[in-house]
């Protein structure tokens, strides 16, 4: 059973990925070679929470966000058990706008009998999740239609 972050950083790396910890989270890179996400893997008492930053809101064209929200909902179905979420003042103080808000695709695993085989499948997901995430993004990066 995985119980710590040194854990965590062994089996990504047993994976092939590369990872850098701190304290209670593993950081590694994921997605295409030139410019890939980093995933973060917070490990806390009860649970192991995957998250991978997409971009910020202020990324997008203030207009297009309802459509990429509706073609986020709208992927959550498909990227089970990752889902797109927002961080924002609430849960991180250090945010002052919602340009700064996070777009991100999030999941939580419980750690009370995480196996290797578990985290790996929950990376796999990951994978697949960031593949979806590309028409999502597509979405609201289109030139609008008239």
């Amino acid at each position: 059973m995985i119980k710590s972050v040194e854990q965590i950083a062994e089996v990504l790396g047993n994976n092939g990925y590369e990872t850098q910890i701190n304290e209670n989270a593993v950081f590694t890179k994921i997605g295409g070679s030139s410019q890939p996400y980093t995933a973060v893997l917070e490990l806390s008492e009860t649970q192991l929470t995957i998250s991978c930053e997409l971009a910020k809101l202020g990324d997008f064209e203030e207009d297009r966000v309802p459509e990429l929200f509706a073609a986020a909902l709208s992927a959550n179905t498909v990227i089970d058990p990752f889902a797109f979420a927002i961080i924002d003042e609430a849960d991180d103080d250090s945010i002052t706008s919602p340009e700064e808000y996070s777009f991100i695709l999030i999941d939580t695993v419980p750690v009370g009998d995480l196996s290797e085989e578990e985290l790996s499948y929950s990376m796999d997901s990951l994978w697949k999740a960031l593949t979806e995430s590309a028409s999502v993004l597509r979405t609201a990066f289109a030139p609008a239609t008239v």
